[in-house]
């Protein structure tokens, strides 16, 4: 073997070495990713809390779409209660219970947690907005909820993203011909956020309730 043979061997040979411990670092570095995630999903109330807020925002939307983490609804519930965690934080919890099936053992849980919120009254108006989109998940409704959310709909006092969340609620969950009084009282009062679109509500409902008899 010649001596330009024996420099690209010896290069040959170095660059295999050096994958070789590149492969090896990169498996150690997912390993140790893996071992964190599983750290991570044990984590109880107070270990949560020591997360910062981005890391807390990140656990939850990581547990979000983890199916076997059954645990993870036991801990979205003492955190959404818990009101020395940030707003942020929180509303990441309210996101997720938008927008997914709950179980059937937590309902009551987190209703009650969420309409206590509307009793103090001590967050502010984008948070609360987020607490009816939540209820907006039928998984959420009930009497209490809907008795709740109509006294939002029909306060004109109200901030008027929460009151349009709550209208949606409404919308899905009132006969049509009882939406009709709702919107025309809207009319009659001057309500300075539904009076005027109450009047093109009332004329999309009517004709839904034309082309229904038609059928």
């Amino acid at each position: 073997m010649n001596l330009e043979d024996r420099k690209k061997k010896f290069i040959e040979n170095f660059l295999k070495i050096e994958n070789e411990k590149l492969i090896s670092q990169l498996e150690n570095i997912l390993i140790s990713e893996s071992n964190k995630l599983d750290t991570l999903e044990e984590l109880n109330i107070n270990e949560f809390k020591e997360l910062c807020e981005d890391a807390q925002i990140e656990y939850i939307s990581d547990l979000e779409f983890e199916e076997d983490a059954t645990f993870k609804w036991s801990l979205f519930s003492r955190v959404l209660e818990d009101k020395t965690i940030s707003d942020l934080t929180r509303i990441e919890i309210l996101n997720v219970l938008g927008a997914n099936d709950i179980p059937q053992n937590f309902k009551s849980n987190f209703i009650e947690i969420i309409l206590k919120y509307f009793e103090e009254r001590d967050e502010d108006d984008t948070f609360l907005s987020h607490c009816v989109m939540a209820l907006q998940n039928q998984d959420l409704f009930s009497e209490k909820v809907y008795d709740k959310v109509l006294e939002i709909f029909l306060n004109d006092k109200e901030d008027i993203d929460i009151r349009y969340n709550a209208n949606i609620i409404i919308i899905d969950n009132t006969k049509k011909e009882k939406l009709i009084e709702y919107y025309e009282k809207f009319i009659g009062n001057s309500d300075p956020v539904f009076s005027e679109r109450s009047k093109k509500w009332i004329e999309e409902i009517k004709q839904e309730l034309e082309n229904t008899n038609e059928e």
